[in-house]
């Protein structure tokens, strides 16, 4: 599996810079040897106010940073390469660091929020407001949901029979039975509020330019397929992580929460619901939050911090953790730093969204066709074994696969490379677009 690299000035002989850095494989976004037209921050200088003669030379400074000043981590730009590093004029005014993004027209995201002018190291509070960014969006969503099932219990659950709610284990799965539907509509409006809005607004407080910051752009038809077709080739591999992870020894009582949330899970795949309702709210809403809290948040922060390779790792991680599932921690943490590589590497949320989607979908699916056949059983496809061969022959499968995306993503990135020769296309040729 091809991955990133930390170095920022790495030469690449295929002209596809590992660090998605365009100051590594060729002029800076704005450099004085063009002008690049897609780049907001450039205008005609005699069309400026003069009130803003400062301000455009700081931005003819910041264009003119070269390979050497980047930062280790390939992300930011500051006058002296300092990672995330806020510029000053001459006075006691603030001027906006810039975010390397080959993906971005003119290769750089403003970063002129309010959290951008903080005196604290970049590095550590990229670090810090991502973990931040976890625990928020976790608390809000988990308060938000619980806050409007307990609304509904109270709205529609007799009196007497909350008093039993508390102590008999029998009564809290016969209500999750009851009222699995509210139960699901509560738990994704908290996906909303909490991994979505939340995220938004924290995101926000980096720069105004939120799609480009978060990663929510178009991405073409082959990274998506091949994004899905590697989903396919790890499967084996993840259900042989899961077997895996099911031996390791759990404390009684992390182990008796383990089986309440399967017994959760598989109590509301059994209702009668619906299959198309279980497959909005368990796969598309959070196909959807979660990644843009993820992938889009969490991990383009890891990255400003340590670094893409540490970052997908740290952030995948983080993913499988969130769960709150020791006894799929391995499986998750697998997924998850497929789904940072596929963001990373594509420069998209989309072929991530896609493919965690497809993910959940695909177990809904499967768990809806084993509960209406009477010779099998949910416990079945939850223990299902895999051979390590069969997962040997996926990991291979599922490694070329991601050396042939590695390849097509450098074709289409738009950094103003052109991937094949190695050199930048001529001056006043249009850059090639993702999508």
């Amino acid at each position: 599996m091809p991955m990133p690299s930390n170095d920022s000035t790495r030469d690449d002989p295929t002209g596809d810079d590992p660090t998605g850095d365009p100051a590594a494989g060729g002029p800076a976004p704005g450099d004085a040897s063009g002008t690049d037209d897609s780049d907001p921050q450039a205008a005609d200088p005699q069309d400026a106010d003069p009130q803003d003669a400062d301000q455009q030379a700081a931005d003819a400074e910041d264009a003119g940073t070269t390979a050497a000043q980047v930062s280790r981590s390939g992300s930011e730009l500051s006058p002296q390469g300092e990672r995330g590093g806020i510029r000053s004029s001459t006075g006691s005014s603030p001027r906006a660091a810039w975010l390397l993004d080959a993906w971005t027209p003119g290769g750089r995201i403003r970063l002129d929020g309010p959290l951008e002018r903080s005196t604290i190291s970049p590095a550590v509070r990229s670090f810090a407001t991502a973990l931040l960014g976890v625990v928020a969006t976790f608390l809000v969503f988990q308060g938000v949901a619980s806050v409007l099932v307990g609304a509904w219990v109270l709205v529609s659950v007799p009196a007497g029979e909350l008093q039993d709610l508390g102590a008999s284990t029998a009564a809290q799965a016969e209500l999750i039975g009851r009222y699995t539907r509210e139960i699901l509509i509560s738990n994704s409006i908290g996906q909303v509020v909490g991994l979505g809005l939340l995220t938004a607004g924290l995101a926000r407080l980096h720069s105004r330019d939120l799609s480009a910051f978060l990663r929510l752009r178009r991405s073409t038809w082959g990274l998506v397929g091949l994004s899905l077709l590697a989903l396919i080739a790890l499967q084996p591999g993840v259900q042989w992580l899961a077997e895996l992870n099911r031996q390791i020894a759990l404390p009684d009582g992390l182990r008796q929460f383990e089986e309440s949330q399967l017994q959760l899970i598989e109590t509301v795949l059994q209702s009668d619901t619906g299959l198309w309702f279980n497959v909005t709210m368990m796969a598309v809403v959070p196909g959807i939050f979660e990644e843009l809290a993820f992938r889009g948040y969490v991990q383009r922060q890891f990255e400003r911090s340590l670094g893409p390779a540490a970052g997908i790792v740290l952030s995948g991680g983080v993913f499988g953790l969130y769960h709150l599932r020791l006894s799929q921690v391995l499986p998750l943490t697998l997924l998850g730093i497929f789904l940072a590589y596929l963001t990373w590497r594509t420069g998209s949320l989309l072929p991530a969204i896609l493919v965690h989607f497809a993910h959940n979908a695909l177990a809904v699916v499967g768990a809806r066709y084993v509960e209406q056949q009477p010779d099998l059983s949910p416990e079945l496809l939850h223990d299902l074994s895999v051979p390590a061969a069969a997962a040997i022959a996926g990991f291979v499968f599922f490694g070329g696969i991601l050396y042939v995306l590695h390849r097509q993503a450098a074709a289409v990135r738009p950094d103003g490379q052109d991937a094949r020769s190695g050199a930048p296309p001529p001056s006043g040729a249009p850059s090639r677009k993702s999508g």
